[in-house]
């Protein structure tokens, strides 16, 4: 006889592989007991519940003879990468690179676009610029070792377009020159005292640059009355780090500006005068993520060339990797006469010990047609969406795409595990946090391995 080991976060229900459930009326206590069940289920009953959410968390009192449970599927799973990421979509530029164990390299370089000021006071024709300041809005998000990191602030010579689509990999060309000045290149971090909640506790990173950027920005005045004809004249900027093992830093586009100081003659003293590019909703951003995965993991794997993931599975967001599942085990429930799905849940477990924040937005998606993708039903119809990740595994309710499945309303068996465009409960942010999963074959102990609980009735 095998026994399977209940651990602190397990149901009992998750552990069975087949239980049949059925009636015993012995002792005055277990009729009572039977009373009251059926008391409440009568006073459920009498509460109108829409006809789309059948089957889910509700057993029909007459159902209860031909009630099962099992989790006796065999599961497929698979690691592919992700071929690109559209990355101008979010509010958020990634900076920064460090260095994975298992996911090798991820470099990540922020672009950004400025606008001119239109409500500025008219420039002195003799200034003279003294400082530059690009000032860099911190997202309470940074992934890697909190190392002194090396900036470098580049100049983009081409020009992007808000209306265009940038994706992980459109690298744009730059001039090489590093715009910060010598000796004011390497800074430690501190995006963890920045609050999204509030602009008032926002926390910068401040960057000088050379004032000869300065004296660029504000030498066509022109250029400073329209946004269109600035920013083909200063296209924007490109920052990132050579600090190869640091860490991968979050800003804020919103609340991110850069600063021209200039100083002029006055009657009888010098004045200073300030001018501030900043980032507003006519502006484009994104973010180049780069991974490299030679020396890791996942150094067999290729666009096209997915990785078994039956024993381990590798998710990662930024453009990196997602998770493949095939359900198509589960359609042996077609042979029950009449079969309703009364919950299905998929249980993935994932490696606890990691030293990187876990990935805590996951979404399963299925291949609607030929290269489209939809979320599953599941999602809009539960509150806060199918998925929550508890102390050691993730879990989805997949109730009615599993049910769709065996009505033949959905043809497509495979599910996608894709890592969400959100980090630290930011939503519209984009992040590179990873997940190392344990599949369906990953060890000798089946509640520790990636799994399909059905309850079902026929």
């Amino acid at each position: 006889m095998n026994f399977m080991t209940l651990l602190f976060w397990e149901r009992p229900s998750s552990l069975i592989k087949q239980n049949y459930h059925t009636k015993e009326y012995s002792r005055s206590l277990k009729q009572l007991g039977l009373f009251l069940v059926c008391f409440s289920l009568l006073w459920v009953a009498g509460c109108k519940r829409p006809d789309e959410s059948l089957g889910e968390n509700l057993q029909p009192a007459d159902d209860l003879l031909n009630a099962a449970v099992t989790d006796s599927f065999q599961l497929e799973m698979a690691t592919e990468r992700v071929d690109s990421l559209r990355t101008d979509l979010f509010a958020n530029v990634l900076v920064g690179n460090y260095i994975d164990e298992q996911f090798g390299a991820v470099k990540c370089r922020g672009v950004m676009q400025f606008a001119p000021d239109p409500t500025a006071d008219t420039l002195p024709v003799n200034r003279e610029i003294f400082a530059v300041e690009l000032k860099l809005a911190y997202q309470p998000e940074a992934y890697g070792n909190n190392a002194p990191m090396y900036f470098q602030v580049q100049q983009l010579q081409e020009p992007i377009y808000l209306d265009s689509a940038y994706y992980n990999h459109d690298l744009p060309q730059r001039n090489l020159q590093n715009l910060i000045l010598s000796g004011q290149e390497t800074h430690l971090t501190r995006s963890e005292y920045s609050s999204a909640i509030s602009s008032s506790s926002v926390e910068y990173l401040t960057l000088n640059l050379q004032p000869s950027l300065g004296q660029y920005m504000l030498a066509n005045a022109e250029a400073l009355d329209d946004f269109d004809a600035f920013a083909e004249y200063f296209n924007g900027l490109v920052i990132s780090s050579t600090t190869m093992d640091g860490r991968v830093v979050s800003f804020s586009t919103i609340y991110s500006s850069m600063t021209v100081y200039y100083r002029y003659p006055g009657e009888d003293r010098m004045n200073i005068g300030t001018y501030t590019f900043k980032y507003t909703s006519s502006c484009e951003a994104y973010s180049v993520v780069e991974h490299q995965y030679y020396g890791s993991a996942l150094q067999s794997l290729s666009s096209g060339n997915a990785m078994d993931g039956n024993a381990t599975a590798y998710l990662q967001g930024g453009g990196g990797t997602r998770v493949r599942l095939d359900l198509s085990d589960a359609l042996w429930l077609r042979e029950k006469p009449d079969v309703v799905i009364n919950i299905a849940e998929l249980v993935v477990p994932y490696d606890a010990y990691s030293k990187y924040a876990l990935l805590d937005s996951v979404n399963v998606v299925y291949e609607k047609s030929d290269g489209l993708f939809s979320l599953t039903e599941d999602v809009l119809r539960l509150p806060g969406g199918n998925f929550s990740r508890r102390p050691g595994y993730y879990r989805f309710n997949i109730t009615s795409h599993v049910q769709s499945m065996l009505l033949g309303e959905i043809e497509e068996t495979e599910l996608i595990m894709v890592a969400s465009p959100r980090v630290s409960g930011l939503y519209n942010s984009l992040g590179v946090r990873r997940a190392t999963l344990m599949g369906p074959a990953h060890g000798s102990d089946p509640s520790m391995n990636t799994r399909l609980v059905i309850t079902y009735s026929y």
